[in-house]
């Protein structure tokens, strides 16, 4: 599915589509899934599982330092935005689910910053005051990604918004 929605876009993707490049029949995909929507939602939560893990390995393998959280922040930008496609076809599939009465994706997106924000905030020995500091920063984070996936913000203005955006980082973590 998503190497057909590199190609395509998320309203153009058919169900057949995926179960073709998939190599599975339509009735195997809905055994997993009752909706293209809620395969979207699987691999955003996926991608998500993913990132977490690769967030712990960092901690893990890292002193706790202002500049290995700044790398951290550094290696986040540069790993979004390789994921550009999958953050546009994400909400494109379920942004009205997100804008609405629906708390599920809102609960498991939040619970994600918030957790990522907690384990840096150990992970630096900060105070548990400085948490919110830290979850505003992954919030900027978050905002500039989605700003990119939805407009087409060529790599030079990315590039000199990720070094402003580190620029904040460094200020906020020494």
């Amino acid at each position: 599915a998503q190497k057909h929605f590199q190609k395509h876009s998320y309203a153009d993707t058919r169900v057949e589509d995926i179960c073709i490049v998939a190599g599975i029949s339509k009735g195997a995909f809905y055994l997993h899934f009752k909706t293209k929507e809620a395969m979207v939602v699987e691999l955003f939560k996926d991608f998500f599982h993913q990132y977490q893990q690769s967030i712990s390995a960092f901690l893990e393998s890292n002193e706790p330092t202002p500049m290995a959280a700044l790398e951290l922040f550094r290696l986040s930008m540069e790993g979004a935005e390789q994921q550009l496609h999958l953050t546009r076809v994400f909400f494109e599939a379920v942004g009205q689910e997100i804008v609405g009465d629906s708390q599920g994706l809102n609960d498991f997106a939040g619970d994600f910053f918030d957790t990522m924000a907690s384990n840096l905030q150990k992970w630096m020995g900060y105070p548990t005051s400085e948490r919110s500091r830290l979850r505003a920063l992954i919030s900027c984070m978050d905002g500039i990604v989605l700003h990119w996936a939805f407009f087409d913000t060529p790599a030079k203005v990315r590039k000199r918004q990720t070094e402003a955006f580190l620029e904040m980082v460094d200020h906020s973590t020494s």
